[in-house]
């Protein structure tokens, strides 16, 4: 069972991609409406001073919410995808002991799985909770950069 693949690399670098245009798009946006609310104003300019401030605030708040939270979950998602699949695979046999804790790498949540690995146990963290394994049973693994990429069973 492949766990990561390229396209999932791919869809998501390109939701990062989205995520920045939309910001993008939006900043557009403020500055056209603050430009507009500069513009129309009176020489009495008190009430669109105060909507321009009010409209301000609004999209600072937005801008520090968008790139701590929205923007920087899909950006560290992206990166974790891009270094595991750049690094070098270890193609072995391992032994499934248990499951461990929730962990958050890089800013993305995974779960620990732990292995006997060429006789020693290993920690090896796998994205999301999709995978159920047999404690005490034999798996194929492709481990990169301690993530788990693919797992099939054991022919041995």
């Amino acid at each position: 069972m492949i766990l990561i693949t390229e396209q999932e690399r791919d869809r998501e670098e390109q939701k990062r991609k989205r995520y920045l245009l939309f910001y993008i798009v939006s900043a557009c946006v403020y500055v056209a409406a603050s430009l507009l609310l500069l513009f129309l104003s009176p020489l009495k300019y008190k009430g669109y001073l105060v909507g321009d401030i009010l409209l301000s605030i609004l999209f600072g708040f937005f801008s520090i919410f968008f790139f701590t939270v929205a923007y920087a979950f899909v950006k560290n998602r992206s990166h974790l995808f891009e270094k595991v699949l750049a690094a070098l695979p270890e193609k072995e046999y391992a032994l499934f002991v248990k499951v461990g804790d929730t962990i958050t790498v890089d800013g993305v949540e995974m779960r620990k799985y732990h292995f006997i690995i060429l006789g020693d146990e290993r920690e090896v963290n796998v994205l999301g909770d999709q995978l159920t394994l047999e404690e005490g049973k034999r798996y194929e693994v492709d481990i990169r950069a301690g993530v788990l990429v693919e797992i099939g069973e054991a022919n041995a």
